[in-house]
């Protein structure tokens, strides 16, 4: 079988979307011509991962700079070829990509349609931590703790107004979460199979709709391939040190981690002796001034970003990898995110320590390949690394689970789950 894959993000392009498609499609017993793009590099590392290809995928590259012109250069090209593919697959994010196969699947009803979502589109735990609300509104208050002379006040709703106008969301920001929400469930709406890559991510896309939709709903694990890693002498050259490698911002960050290692240096400074911490990516401001304000910059390394292959040795060569997700308490109680990173981690077969919620993907997956799983909580992660660096905690990793997430296990359950499909009038 042949299938249409629609990817802005992929190979050579360096970004997480591309690579966890990459990974999968190589490893599938089918054939494949992926639409995409090397033009605009936004949300990417550059175009730096020329190695990544195969001989069961064809990359077509768009030329247009424009997603509107890319969708319409991908129905056309899809409409002149259609007889060559048994079904078409769209992976997301960018919304956009879905918005194309929704189109190909107006113009053909009969092919068949996949719809890869790596994060949800709409309705973002994360994006929400990051929304301003006005305090001068009446939203999340009730009307026994909040008293009718402030519900009433002339002064709080013009306040009110007067903060919405300079500080809220512009009518083009609603618009673009309008497109979302409605690109997202006219997906899994006319999507013949759905994909999600963990259990929190489906019930929290999924637990509105029916048990019909639920049902084209299959979990595909983000995965890592054991070839990437360097043929070299794990235990010689694996080094005294926590790694973190990815992308950090103001809500996903290392405060409770950088908290915790100040800790140790200021009451037990001779226990990170000869010890390693380095960051690789971005990292905010605040924390980069914690690290100058508490003098840890002699403990802690904050390094650029690093090629795939790059990532991959450093992994393979860190005692400990470190996983750290935003805590999203405050708007919801489980982490429906899975990092791609974690898959990468994972096949390094290194310790994997995460600061993390105590519910979702990451703890979940953690705990089961033997990894360490801290709370947002300085204290507890002071402890927990206190133990972990003087060697008192006894990790053991479960090979069984790790392999599940290999790319030629994840494959081949995709495989029969389109074939599946396909056989489905």
């Amino acid at each position: 079988m042949k299938g249409f894959v629609i990817s802005w993000f992929y190979p050579p392009m360096n970004s997480s979307e591309g690579l966890v498609t990459f990974k999968l499609l190589k490893e599938s017993s089918y054939q494949y011509d992926v639409f995409t793009q090397k033009t605009c590099q936004n949300w990417s590392y550059g175009n730096t991962e020329k190695k990544l290809v195969s001989k069961n995928i064809n990359p077509i590259y768009s030329e247009k700079e424009t997603y509107e012109d890319w969708i319409e250069e991908g129905l056309e090209f899809f409409s002149q070829n259609k007889d060559k593919y048994d079904f078409i697959m769209s992976r997301a994010t960018p919304k956009e990509s879905h918005l194309l196969a929704l189109k190909i699947k107006e113009k053909f009803p009969d092919v068949k349609w996949i719809a890869s979502f790596g994060d949800p589109l709409a309705n973002s735990p994360y994006e929400k931590v990051l929304e301003n609300k006005s305090p001068y509104s009446l939203e999340g208050r009730t009307w026994s703790d909040t008293s009718k002379k402030y519900i009433f006040s002339p002064k709080r709703i013009i306040k009110n107004i007067l903060w919405n106008r300079q500080y809220g969301e512009s009518k083009e920001i609603k618009t673009i979460k309008a497109q979302a929400q409605y690109i997202e469930d006219t997906t899994i709406k006319v999507a013949d199979m759905i994909i999600l890559n963990n259990r929190y991510e489906k019930k929290f896309m999924l637990d509105k709709y029916d048990s019909a939709i639920n049902s084209k709903a299959i979990i595909v694990n983000h995965s890592y391939d054991e070839s990437f890693y360097p043929k070299t002498s794990k235990k010689k050259n694996v080094k005294r040190k926590i790694v973190y490698l990815g992308h950090l911002d103001q809500i996903r960050n290392a405060s409770i981690f950088l908290e915790a290692i100040n800790n140790i240096f200021q009451q037990k400074p001779k226990l990170l002796e000869g010890f390693e911490i380095e960051f690789y990516g971005n990292m905010c401001d605040a924390d980069k001034l914690y690290i100058i304000n508490n003098e840890l910059y002699e403990i802690i390394k904050v390094k650029k970003a690093v090629d795939y292959f790059t990532s991959l040795k450093i992994m393979q060569e860190s005692e400990y990898l470190l996983l750290l997700d935003a805590n999203l308490e405050n708007i919801i109680d489980y982490n429906p995110y899975f990092a791609a990173k974690l898959a990468d981690y994972i096949g390094a077969h290194n310790k994997i320590l995460a600061i993390t919620m105590a519910k979702g993907a990451s703890a979940e997956i953690v705990k089961c390949i033997g990894g360490i799983v801290m709370p947002h909580d300085s204290l507890a992660v002071t402890k927990e690394l206190e133990k972990i660096i003087a060697n008192k905690i006894n990790y053991q990793e479960n090979k069984d689970n790790s392999a599940k997430f290999a790319n030629n296990f994840v494959a081949k359950q995709f495989d029969k789950e389109v074939k599946k499909m396909m056989e489905d009038k």
